[in-house]
């Protein structure tokens, strides 16, 4: 709420997303991203998908298969996009 309120982002914080870290600065960057103020300058789901699909070593699975709407499946992905 701080950020669609005030305009606050969260502090970076450094014991979990430290600076220097590849990982850290690119998971950090996509979460400025999507704390965007302005709704035109943040990250749609399909490219927060693709950056984290470009920062992590593996595909995130989804816990469990979404029975209710199939297409939110992450394993169905490439499903997906053929659509």
């Amino acid at each position: 709420m701080e950020v669609a309120i005030h305009k606050r982002t969260p502090m970076r914080p450094q014991g979990v997303l430290p600076e220097g870290n590849v990982y850290g600065d690119k998971l950090w960057d996509i979460l400025t991203k999507c704390w965007s103020y302005d709704p035109k300058d943040r990250l749609s789901t399909r490219d927060v998908w693709n950056r984290m699909e470009l920062t992590t070593p593996e595909t995130p699975r989804s816990p469990r298969p979404n029975r209710r709407n199939p297409r939110l499946n992450w394993e169905k992905k490439d499903e997906v996009d053929r659509r």
